[in-house]
């Protein structure tokens, strides 16, 4: 039987067509893997969140979503619908007197931004490439990256010249460009005062008030829950010493120091799990305070000047979202306060994510708060009540 030879343009076109079928299968299985990393085509806005004021007020930064045509194809889009909102971030800012948006980060998977006091730079975790960078706003560019500060929920030195971990464990010299890493004895929730003199933490209690046993951390490395949750107190330590002990339960989610370090903020607990007070604790001499606050609320934020406090909550009443800003007169020795102002501000836009309504961000000047709703972020004028979009396409 004569054999069948095949011609050599044949065989060409044979190669060609597998070589297509390899790297059409290629290009589907990265699809499937990184669409949503490294996604192609044009670029379409999907909202807004987390913003923060500059101390000069003039921009804004805050975390931008984009969406792609690719998005669909990757597999985690299928299984994990908060994965949009988690892992879409990227970073922009916006120009308060334009009112113009411009984006500084692709590849998504960024966290942890932060400002430096006097607004020149800005810092952010990148999850994707496991490393922390650190950007020139007036020179519109990266200055440095930064590996061991992802995650340690960090923040500027109240001279912009380092920048540290939560926990105190890992500091980055801006200057030196050195990181400088340290043991942690401390294993829950751990927030060090922006003067960098305190350190406060939530210590786990047994149902009969003694504590559990503290576990040294690695160096570097700021532990986190583990995913159990009995009751916890606070502890506030200075130069290594136990400085104060709550002998009332904490809400540990959110430890809020005042901007000098001076005053620390936490939710004290009733036995059902719920508060409806605010402890504030000076610092120097450990004395405390009992604030009321109306309905459940999650975060609550210092002014610029320190001596007021704003919080988002829900009117139970009124059945809308609110802000309600409380103005404080402290006095010492002893330590007490008196409020001289509450405010409060309804929210007409509704109910949004809970995740974004409840960051608030105080403009310098402390006339205005920018916050987050349905993926938009909005401007209330404290003098006149009027709640204004960000951006015109709002």
């Amino acid at each position: 039987m004569k054999a069948t030879r095949i011609s050599r343009g044949r065989k060409i076109a044979i190669l060609a067509l597998s070589v297509i079928c390899i790297c059409v299968c290629g290009f589907l299985i990265w699809l499937s893997k990184y669409s949503s990393i490294y996604p192609l085509g044009e670029a379409k806005p999907t909202g807004y969140s987390h913003p923060i004021w500059s101390p000069d007020g003039t921009y804004i930064a805050l975390y931008c979503g984009f969406s792609y045509p690719t998005d669909g194809w990757d597999e985690r889009s299928f299984y994990n619908d908060s994965f949009w909102y988690r892992e879409s971030n990227d970073v922009c800012i916006v120009d308060l007197k334009m009112r113009q948006l411009k984006r500084l980060t692709y590849g998504r998977g960024k966290w942890g931004l932060i400002m430096s006091p006097v607004g020149k730079m800005l810092a952010w975790d990148d999850r994707v490439k496991d490393r922390m960078i650190i950007y020139d706003v007036n020179a519109q560019k990266t200055m440095t990256k930064v590996k061991n500060m992802v995650g340690s929920g960090s923040f500027w030195s109240l001279d912009g010249q380092r920048i540290l971990s939560s926990c105190g464990n890992v500091v980055f010299d801006v200057t030196t460009k050195k990181t400088s890493l340290r043991h942690s004895m401390v294993s829950f929730t751990v927030e060090l005062s922006p003067n960098e003199q305190y350190l406060a933490f939530a210590q786990q209690v047994h149902p009969d008030g003694s504590e559990f046993e503290m576990i040294e951390g690695e160096v570097g490395a700021c532990p986190s829950p583990d995913g159990i949750d009995p009751d916890e107190i606070l502890v506030i330590m200075e130069n290594g010493k136990v400085k104060y002990k709550s002998d009332f339960i904490v809400y540990s989610k959110n430890f809020v120091w005042s901007p000098d370090g001076t005053f620390l903020t936490v939710a004290k607990e009733s036995k059902e799990g719920d508060f409806e007070e605010l402890a504030i604790i000076y610092a120097p001499t450990s004395e405390v305070a009992l604030i009321p606050v109306k309905g459940w609320i999650f975060d609550w934020f210092w002014s610029p000047s320190g001596n007021k406090i704003a919080y988002k909550t829900f009117d139970a009443v009124a059945q809308n979202d609110v802000i309600n800003i409380v103005e404080f007169k402290f006095l010492l020795n002893p330590f007490s306060y008196s409020i001289i102002n509450e405010q409060t501000y309804p929210l007409s836009m509704g109910a949004g994510n809970i995740n974004e309504m409840d960051y608030l961000a105080w403009s310098p000047d402390e006339n205005s708060i920018a916050f987050g709703s349905h993926r938009k972020i909005w401007i209330l004028n404290l003098e006149t009540g009027e709640i204004e979009p960000l951006l015109p396409d709002n």
